[in-house]
């Protein structure tokens, strides 16, 4: 069974993590993981980068390794109500969100 997350990740982490994705969940799209941007403002330049995923145990687990090395993020199941009053609060201007 897999459960949908959505994971945001910081600007400086994008390349790293699209590279992770591929190479570890995704060898079709996995470089496309975190395409869609985020700012404080919804205007460019973005601070923030995506996404949903649809994850396997295993595949939560080697998306946790991968979080575990970056600096700021979040990842929430997506029926989690933390998650949409976190959104509602979101500041992107702090640092490791």
């Amino acid at each position: 069974m897999k459960t949908h997350y959505t994971i945001i990740i910081e600007e400086k982490d994008q390349a790293t993590a699209n590279t992770y994705c591929k190479a570890n969940l995704d060898t079709v799209g996995g470089e496309n993981t975190f395409a869609s941007g985020l700012s404080p403002t919804s205007e460019t330049p973005y601070t923030h980068y995506f996404c949903g995923y649809n994850l396997s145990d295993i595949e939560n687990q080697l998306m946790d390794i991968m979080l575990a090395g970056l600096s700021g993020w979040y990842k929430s199941k997506s029926n989690d109500k933390s998650l949409d009053e976190w959104l509602t609060q979101l500041n992107l201007n702090q640092p490791g969100i």
